[in-house]
Formats: structure tokens, sequence, C-alpha cells
């Protein structure tokens, strides 16, 4: 491996160890969840479709300023780790051996031009034996520590079952937009039977005041059978995504213990933790509760 790109993969991942561990540090994603508001009622979320409503407003409210501040987290995180970033670089390369930084500067001479800088001695050979044996031992050392293969397989059958999950949560989704479908279809079908007796104007005959009232019970039935069927699923995709913590601190032990075979230790304390973006998952579907899909 090339010393610039070791140097440059121990820096990467201890800078992004960095923003997610601050934004882990002040807000879990736990956190987040539990803030997170019942879901408004059908009743609520019909009458919202006409005029205002109170529960749905401050639902709305607090479902936005929940995720602003889950935004604003990251983007404090971002700028940290753009400054952890320069820092490590140079405290990085100051590390760097000088028979290493040497060697890199060699990497495309010939044969007897680096014959001729180690009997210079511009290429320090017992510094670059010591630095190697050091690494050969850190590296025997990590994988005999941490043996990562017995977890590996459980990594990949979390990700296998959370692949099913969404497969799943988008084929009931579906099902479900189906099914508001037909009930559309079913009161175009009753409003467009409504007469219009109405004296007509430039645009034709109109309803009166009785068809009208017939026309807006017809919308209101509409909308609460719609709704009737989007809350429940909005409710079950927030529980199936809330399901997710439960692998939650083997996922964070095994990415930490990754980081830590690679020898980050100390990016391995500030493993972002995965509930955070389980949490904005959450946030997300409770948003898309208010509106109905088209």
């Amino acid at each position: 491996m090339k010393v610039k790109s070791f140097v440059k993969s121990i820096i990467v991942c201890a800078a992004l160890s960095l923003v997610f561990g601050t934004a882990q540090a002040q807000t879990t994603g736990e956190a987040f969840i539990k803030q997170c508001p019942e879901l408004p009622s059908v009743a609520n979320l019909t009458d919202a479709s006409f005029a205002e409503n109170k529960a749905v407003n401050e639902f709305q409210k607090k479902i936005s300023d929940l995720r602003e501040e889950l935004k604003n987290e990251m983007a404090r995180a971002e700028e940290a780790m753009e400054e952890a970033a320069q820092i490590d670089a140079e405290r990085m390369e100051k590390k760097i051996p000088q028979s290493l930084k040497a060697l890199e500067d060699m990497e495309d001479m010939e044969g007897d031009e680096v014959l001729a800088a180690m009997l210079s001695g511009k290429l320090d050979l017992s510094e670059l034996m010591a630095t190697a044996r050091e690494m050969a031992s850190d590296e025997g050392r990590m994988e005999s520590v941490i043996d990562l293969s017995e977890n590996r397989e459980k990594r990949e059958k979390i990700s296998e079952r959370w692949g099913e999950m969404y497969q799943l949560n988008m084929k009931e989704e579906a099902a479900v937009k189906a099914k508001m479908e037909a009930v559309k279809e079913k009161y175009d079908k009753l409003i467009r039977a409504v007469p219009m007796t109405a004296p007509g104007g430039e645009t034709g005959p109109g309803y009166t005041a009785a068809e009208w009232a017939k026309v807006q019970d017809y919308q209101k039935q509409e909308r609460t059978e719609c709704y009737a069927l989007w809350r429940p699923y909005i409710a079950k995709l927030q529980e199936s995504f809330k399901s997710k913590l439960a692998d939650v601190t083997f996922l964070d032990k095994y990415d930490a213990d990754s980081y830590t075979a690679a020898g980050s230790t100390d990016a391995a304390k500030l493993i972002p933790s995965h509930a955070l973006r389980i949490a904005d998952e959450y946030l997300s579907a409770a948003a898309a509760v208010t509106e109905l899909p088209r």
C-alpha cells in the first residue's frame, strides 16, 4: 500500500467518526423517535383538507422542528469533519517516518536510481525495516484481538432482512395506493352524477346550495376513506423502521470493531450510531401522513 493512500484512509476514518460521533453525543436517534408526536386522527386529517385544523398544524410544526434539528446536527458535524480532517492531515504527516516519505518519493525511480539512493544514505533501510516490522506486528495484533469473520455473516443477514423489509413496505404501499385509487373512482362517479340545476352563468349551469352540499359531503367521505387507509400504513411503516433499533447495538459494535481491526482505534470510539439514520426514516414517514399520495 502506498504511504499516501494509507495516511489518507486513516484521516478519512477519523474525520468521519468525528462527524457522526458528535451528532450521536448531542442527540441520539432514539431520542428523536421518542419526541415524534402521535399521528393525527383520521378525522383531523380529513378536516385539514378543507380548512385549518389545530391538531394537524401542531403536528406538522413539531415534525418540521425535529427534522430541522436533525439536519442542523449533521450540518454542524460536517463542519467539524472538515476542520478535523485538516488537523489530522497535518498531524499524520508529521508522524510518517522519513524513510517512508523517501520511499514514496522514489516510487517512480528505476532500479539503479533506488540503489544509488540507498548507498547515498537517503533511504535509511534500518528505519524502514523497523517501521515495516512495527506495522506488521500491529496488524497481526489487531487481527488476533478482533475476529470479524464470526460477525460478518450476521451483518450480512441484517442487511438482507432490512432489504426484505423495504421491499415489503413498498409492496404494501402499492396495495394501499391501489385501494385509494378505487375509492377515488367511486366518488368521482357519485360526484359526476349530482345534477347541476342552478341558473346558468358564463360557464353553464351550476350547483344549487343543496347540490353543492352533496358534492362536498362526497368529497369528505372520499378523504375519510383514503386517510383510513393511509394513516394505518404510515403507522405500520414507522413501526418497521423502529424495529431496526434492535439491531443497532450489534451494528454499532461491528462498525467499531472494523475500525479497530484496521488500526483506527480513536475512530472506533466515535462511530456514528445507525439509530440516527433510523430516526431520519421514522420522522420522514411521519411527515408523509398529512398528504395523501397522488
